[in-house]
């Protein structure tokens, strides 16, 4: 059920991570924006009426050349919901979390290759994996 996208339970069981990452980087000094509109943000958007989010954006960090920083908290498993391993799995460390990143990628396309703002997959996986994206984004906010 925690997995199942029409329950709506995967955007609640977001929440926690988005609010720890939200910390991490206010902590490193970022002014942080909770969810914002992407229209509102200064990106070439393809419709004004465009209803996406980001899970978080920070602004003040010096990374990335200064620009903000708009980060996607993602859990991923690598279990279908009828328990069953998505294929590879078994034997590739982080395969989910690759495809996390290549499916943001596809969802926002602005971000993807911005010199405006940085698209950072903040992904981890159900067993305690990391996406390589967070982990060097902790290591340089240390």
């Amino acid at each position: 059920m925690a997995a199942c996208s029409r329950t709506g339970l995967l955007q609640r069981r977001a929440k926690p991570l988005e609010r720890a990452w939200a910390q991490v980087l206010r902590e490193a000094g970022a002014r942080m924006v909770p969810q914002p509109l992407l229209r509102d943000m200064d990106v070439a958007l393809q419709a004004a009426d465009d209803g996406r989010r980001v899970d978080i954006v920070a602004y003040g960090l010096s990374l990335f050349g200064g620009v903000p920083i708009c980060g996607d908290a993602t859990l991923v498993s690598p279990l279908h919901s009828n328990g069953e391993p998505w294929r590879g799995t078994e034997c590739t460390d982080g395969l989910r979390l690759r495809a996390a990143r290549s499916r943001k990628e596809v969802v926002y396309p602005e971000l993807t290759n911005s010199a405006v703002a940085k698209l950072v997959v903040l992904g981890n996986e159900v067993g305690g994996g990391w996406s390589p994206e967070a982990i060097r984004l902790l290591g340089r906010l240390a």
